[in-house]
């Protein structure tokens, strides 16, 4: 092989992106597939694996529309070399395709549509890129059974975050990850949200009893009344001495959010290699949080006053839009740590000499997230885009519903996103015809404050 072909076991060597294989002339890149033991030898079976998968591009999906998601954005920045994937999804069981008269027309046909799931397990099996995949799903700790434990579920066993996990557990689970499965990418967990809250952390308190009631109506008034005199009037206790000032109060939540050890200790290690982006970072969530605070300031003082009125016996309307509201802005929250843990991710650098734990073997998997795929709610992936958009990210694709969409929206037409994922044509923008276009609106946030005290209140009216 020439000495061009050389360059590329090194760029393949170090990324894990076949891509690399493109620079080569048509005669030498047919006959790279024969030569690419040089590049692999026997102790990098993954990259081999990549390097065959390359050659057969009928096994990737592609497909006219996916079920599940309300959206997609894809984000490529040649300066830190990355091709983001960011799903956009409104936590629900639903995956309604049918509302589109497209696939109507397309019944029966083949790529129609898929679900999401389906779509990222052939991905994921079929890849020639190495994939870091992350999925909203909550941490454990290292000696809880988590999701080796089989009955667990996320958000119900039809909820489509579900779905997912149940086809990636065996890729996240430390003791499996790598099955043969696995080892074409990482699978990474995201919501750290749980599981390093001190006692004195309100943050995670209302909203932890709150977990579920948005999914069965008939507990809602059970929940309401199964949270404690004590816990109220100890949050209370603690809302009204630290939020004296808006400055005490972001002071209080922005040493909470950095001092949850999944969030310090990759901020720690960052540092080391990229001051510049550290700083960078925490920069932007510091203006996250104090956004929320600014914003949220006024209605939680006055939330406040009213819940020391609480009487567990007497739910009146009053009572739920202060829960609610305090819910909301709990939630809103604590999704700052979650989100500043999955950028830490993204930016990290991986220690892959280490024992085999990050599903591939050790030495045989790219130090850093090349392509990326994002899974989670859009609430989550707004702060994405808004945090890839100021670092200079150029948005090659995008297409669903924008923010301002529905809950009910389930399904994304990919007539504008370049398929197979990961491919060069990825990394260039797809021209749109304007009526079709939109522009995403990186500054907005949902606002479902009046949607959940409507759906409480009549849940309750409902049961008297």
């Amino acid at each position: 092989m020439s000495s061009s072909a050389d360059d590329i076991c090194k760029d393949l060597i170090k990324t894990y992106d076949t891509t690399a294989i493109e620079e080569l002339t048509p005669e030498l890149r047919h006959a790279f597939r024969f030569f690419a033991a040089q590049c692999t030898t026997l102790s990098r079976p993954v990259l081999s694996r990549l390097i065959n998968n390359y050659y057969s591009p009928s096994n990737k999906p592609i497909t006219k529309f996916i079920g599940g998601p309300k959206n997609l954005t894809v984000h490529y920045s040649a300066y830190f070399g990355k091709l983001i994937y960011i799903f956009g999804e409104f936590h629900q069981n639903k995956m309604d395709c049918t509302n589109f008269p497209e696939t109507a027309a397309l019944s029966g046909e083949p790529n129609n549509f898929m679900t999401i799931d389906d779509y990222m397990v052939q991905l994921y099996t079929n890849t020639d890129k190495f994939i870091d995949f992350f999925i909203e799903i909550p941490t454990f700790g290292k000696k809880q059974p988590g999701y080796s434990n089989t009955g667990f579920t996320i958000g119900g066993s039809n909820f489509r975050l579900n779905h997912l996990f149940q086809k990636f557990r065996t890729c996240i689970s430390p003791n499996t990850r790598n099955d043969v499965a696995c080892q074409l990418g990482r699978t990474h967990f995201f919501d750290v949200r749980y599981i390093n809250f001190i006692s004195t952390d309100h943050i995670s308190l209302v909203a932890t009893k709150f977990k579920g009631a948005g999914i069965d109506e008939n507990k809602i008034e059970e929940t309401l009344k199964s949270i404690e005199v004590h816990d109220i009037l100890s949050y209370i206790e603690s809302c009204f001495y630290y939020s004296d000032t808006k400055e005490r109060l972001k002071e209080y939540f922005t040493n909470i959010i950095y001092k949850n050890i999944y969030n310090s200790t990759p901020l720690f290690k960052m540092k080391d290699y990229d001051n510049k982006l550290s700083g960078y970072i925490m920069n932007f969530i510091n203006h996250e949080i104090n956004e929320k605070i600014e914003k949220n300031y006024q209605n939680l003082q006055q939330n406040n006053h009213v819940l020391l009125e609480y009487n567990k016996k007497t739910v009146t309307a009053h009572i739920i839009r202060s829960f609610v509201s305090l819910v909301n802005f709990f939630t809103s929250i604590a999704c700052i740590s979650v989100d500043l843990y999955l950028i830490t991710r993204v930016f990290k650098e991986f220690n892959i000499s280490r024992q085999a734990s990050a599903g591939a073997f050790p030495n045989d998997q790219p130090n850093e997230a090349n392509n990326i795929v994002i899974y989670t709610g859009d609430n989550h992936a707004q702060r994405y885009r808004r945090f890839l958009n100021l670092c200079g990210f150029e948005v090659v694709g995008k297409t669903g519903k924008s923010e301002k969409g529905k809950d009910t929206d389930t399904c994304i037409n990919m007539k504008y996103i370049h398929q197979p994922f990961f491919s060069e044509a990825s990394k260039t923008k797809m021209d749109v015809p304007i009526f079709e276009d939109y522009i995403f609106d990186y500054d907005n946030t949902y606002d479902d404050e009046q949607y959940l005290y409507d759906f409480f209140l009549r849940s309750i009216q409902n049961k008297n």
